[in-house]
């Protein structure tokens, strides 16, 4: 990234839409993008995260196909953006 968050923010989203690489880079590019966004698009971030979250027994995992591929650093920088962009949505039922 080096500073160049616009060029970084451009290429992950271009990583997205051609669907290239795999779930867990795929994963990976998601959360890096929903960071550098910020709070800019809150509602769209939550709407890619939960993509990669599902909810089992009332508790919420990373799906199923991405849970052994994805380090346990990356999952916990999945649900630390989830839980950020919950608080800046004001949605902290969920």
């Amino acid at each position: 990234m080096l500073g160049r968050s616009e060029e970084a923010a451009a290429t992950y989203a271009n990583l997205m839409k051609r669907n290239v690489a795999d779930a867990s880079s795929l994963a990976v590019a998601t959360n890096n993008l929903i960071s550098l966004k910020g709070t800019r698009d809150v509602s769209d971030g939550l709407k890619k995260l939960d993509r990669l979250i599902e909810k089992i027994d009332g508790r919420f995992q990373i799906a199923q196909g991405l849970d052994l591929k994805l380090f346990s650093r990356q999952k916990e920088a999945i649900y630390t953006n989830r839980m950020l962009l919950l608080l800046h949505a004001n949605k902290m039922d969920q």
